[in-house]
């Protein structure tokens, strides 16, 4: 698994299209490199739980006995981020295994893939982050491509969330080259970005945008 260890400084001379990501809400922002702005998605991009079953309205929603649970939150102004909250339940699947999608927060959409490979060598997936209760069990980010769950890409975050300042917002980069893991396809990207954890861990999530990102800073851990 691949492991961030730089901070991110916006380049937008690097590549055109990463312009975009300093778009203020309001004018035309640009659904290539911006996915949730000032707590709301930027369409076709859209928050749910449990991968969709759990439609969020006003960014409020829960998962089956509230082990998951979703609020709105305030960074700047009422609304402009969420809050999660995961709780452990016992809950079964009709196997009889634990429900682990319950678990899960997305941001994606059901409209349209997007084709990130031209900056994936030298961009990041970027979302702002308050921790409010660190996470205690494995924390996975992920991305998806072409609505297929087989091509998903994780990567573990527990270590470096647990370093992160308690109730301050920090930005958290994931360079979008972590994320390669020979089966997720750049080119077609629908899930932006996906968080879970089977633990307690409470977080505010902020803006989520893609920015550029200096490939001799990356550095990831083997798979």
């Amino acid at each position: 698994m691949k492991v961030i260890k730089a901070h991110i400084r916006s380049a937008c001379s690097l590549f055109l299209i990463l312009c975009a990501s300093q778009l203020v809400w309001g004018q035309n922002v640009d659904p290539t490199t911006n996915y949730f702005i000032s707590g709301q998605g930027v369409a076709p991009w859209e928050f749910s739980l449990q991968f969709g079953q759990v439609k969020l309205e006003n960014n409020s929603g829960k998962t089956i006995k509230g082990a998951l649970k979703a609020s709105p939150a305030k960074r700047h102004a009422e609304g402009d981020s969420i809050r999660l909250k995961w709780t452990p339940k016992d809950v079964r699947t009709e196997w009889g295994s634990q429900n682990e999608n319950i678990y899960y927060a997305t941001l994606n959409n059901g409209a349209k893939h997007f084709d990130l490979s031209s900056v994936k060598d030298q961009a990041a997936l970027v979302f702002d982050v308050r921790v409010i209760k660190a996470p205690k069990d494995h924390v996975n980010i992920s991305m998806e491509s072409g609505w297929d769950w087989k091509t998903r890409s994780s990567i573990p975050i527990k270590a470096p969330l647990k370093k992160l300042p308690k109730k301050k917002w920090v930005s958290f980069p994931v360079p979008l080259q972590c994320f390669d893991n020979g089966k997720l396809d750049f080119s077609k990207i629908t899930t932006v970005f996906m968080l879970n954890t089977s633990d307690k861990m409470e977080l505010e999530i902020g803006d989520i945008r893609l920015a550029a990102f200096p490939a001799d800073k990356v550095t990831c851990a083997k798979r």
